[in-house]
């Protein structure tokens, strides 16, 4: 028999709080990795997830803010 494995999520451009609710029920790991465009630091807006990368056991996202000032 062989055993079926529910497959994991695919959150990018998912709100983060979204991703999060999604990845909750999985066994991986979270690891979250802010970014932001040069000279820019006021994020405006829900983040979003605009990468997500599976390391060993964890699961990387990488989030930014939909806008800046």
């Amino acid at each position: 028999m062989v055993a079926v494995v529910d497959p994991v999520p695919d959150v990018t451009a998912y709100p983060l709080d979204e991703a999060l609710k999604l990845l909750s029920s999985t066994d991986y790991r979270l690891e979250i990795t802010r970014t932001a465009p040069p000279g820019k630091s006021c994020g405006i807006g829900a983040e979003r997830v605009v990468r997500q990368r599976f390391q060993g056991d964890r699961i990387s996202l990488l989030v930014t803010f939909e806008r800046f000032k």
